[in-house]
């Protein structure tokens, strides 16, 4: 979705409920991820690509805790399907030592299933196995946790939190006019902040 806009931003109805998706670092945005549980988000697609075994960033770790928090959030169920980094690209990719030191062994990524509460119902996959994770949902376990909490319904204060969302579509081409300093130079003067207004112009606030 990161390349869309508003009008793109959309839960769809499917034969297995009401489908949104993410990719990749997108699942960390409160916004995006909110715009979806708020169309009734039933089942959520998380995908991502895999990092290297030796990163100091703890991919699966990161993958499975904001997966969780979707889940817990929007009380819907998440699908996380995760890539991996192969003995064959490792191979192919490591021509030097210090390559072959920064891929490591093995692959970071997670792909599993999880449920309503949060919780893991199916894998996750191990992080060097190309594998499909299968799992079954039950769409009615969403009713009860709704009840307890639900940040799209009778738990929220849209009176005081609205106007998140701008479903409509962007123009193609935008036109920018830029605050402060030299026009033909370009850039924003120092001190001088800029906030977008719907014909996408730049205006000081």
């Amino acid at each position: 979705w990161s390349f869309g806009d508003g009008s793109t931003l959309r839960a769809h109805d499917t034969t297995i409920g009401r489908l949104g998706t993410l990719c990749c670092g997108e699942n960390t945005n409160p916004l995006a991820r909110f715009a979806l549980i708020a169309q009734g988000e039933q089942v959520h697609v998380a995908n991502y690509p895999a990092r290297p075994a030796a990163d100091a960033v703890d991919l699966r770790y990161n993958i499975q805790l904001r997966s969780a928090a979707h889940a817990f959030e929007g009380k819907c169920f998440v699908v996380v399907a995760g890539s991996l980094i192969s003995p064959e690209m490792r191979e192919r990719l490591g021509d030097t030592p210090e390559k072959r030191r920064l891929l490591g062994d093995g692959s970071q990524t997670f792909t599993g299933i999880l449920g309503p509460t949060g919780k893991v119902i199916a894998g996750p996959a191990g992080p060097d196995a190309e594998e499909i994770v299968y799992g079954t949902i039950d769409l009615e376990a969403i009713i009860g946790q709704k009840i307890l909490h639900d940040v799209a319904g009778n738990y929220n204060r849209f009176d005081v939190l609205s106007d998140l969302a701008a479903p409509r579509a962007a123009p193609a081409a935008r036109r920018l006019r830029l605050v402060g300093g030299d026009p033909h130079a370009g850039g924003v003067a120092p001190g001088l902040a800029a906030r977008r207004l719907p014909d996408a112009r730049l205006t000081p606030s």
